[in-house]
Parts: structure tokens; C-alpha cells; sequence
């Protein structure tokens, strides 16, 4: 199974002003097909929004610092705001439950401030009625 990555990268291009990408920085759904250090250095490029990356199942290849890297170079290089997220269902084999992380990184204390806030609106009702 191969990625058409310049397909991928064309189409994130083209999309509208103030849209949000979910990429899997790891174990890409559905090729399995992981970005090379060059393509994300690419992606990282493309002037959009807001991105979301996704590290599913965990990590993926046993070498944290390789499934780590889009995130740190994201973050330390490009100095990029971001969500990162981590499913931990299928490690777990929960897979009728939704266990995780969100990690968002912000560049000042005054956004931080403004998403902590979004985030108790959010989580409060998960956590005052759980689901069944």
C-alpha cells in the first residue's frame, strides 16, 4: 500500500481558510503508510489553520523518539500551535471505550488561559454524567 503524498499535500492546499487537518503522525489510517522527516517538513509548510496530530494506537514502532518526531519538529522547530492526541483503546483492549489523551500546545499564557477554559466546558458534562 503506498500514500499519494503531492496528492494529500495538494488537496490540504487547497482547502478553504480556517479549515483543521487530523494527521497520524504514525501508522497512518488507512495505508499504514508513515510520512518521511522530509514530507512532513512539507506539510509543515502549507499555511493553514490549525492541526491536529494523531498518534494512534499509542505508539506505533517501539522507538519513541521515531513516532514522536512530526510532533516535536511541529512544536520545537516550527513553533506551530497544536492538538496532539493519543488513543490508547486498542492498547488497552478496550475497544468498546475511548480512552486517550489531548495535549494541546499553545505559543502565551492568554490563549492558554482561553482554551483551559473551552476544555472545562467541554469535559465538565463527561465527568458530572459519565456515559454508559
Amino acid at each position: 500500500m503506498s500514500l499519494d503524498f503531492d496528492g494529500m499535500k495538494s488537496d490540504v492546499q487547497a482547502a478553504p481558510k480556517n479549515s483543521v487537518f487530523v494527521f497520524h503522525t504514525i501508522a497512518h489510517n488507512p495505508t499504514g503508510v508513515d510520512l518521511s522527516h522530509d514530507q512532513w517538513k512539507e506539510i509543515a509548510k502549507v499555511p493553514f489553520v490549525f492541526e491536529i496530530l494523531d498518534i494512534p494506537c499509542g505508539y506505533a514502532t517501539g522507538d519513541l523518539e521515531s513516532d514522536a518526531w512530526a510532533v516535536k519538529y511541529f512544536a520545537h522547530e516550527m513553533k506551530m500551535e497544536l492538538f496532539v492526541t493519543q488513543s490508547y483503546s486498542k492498547n488497552f483492549g478496550l475497544y468498546g471505550e475511548r480512552i486517550g489523551a489531548l495535549n494541546v500546545l499553545v505559543n502565551d499564557a492568554d490563549t492558554a488561559v482561553k482554551v483551559q477554559s473551552q476544555l472545562k466546558g467541554v469535559i465538565r458534562p463527561m465527568y458530572s454524567s459519565p456515559q454508559v
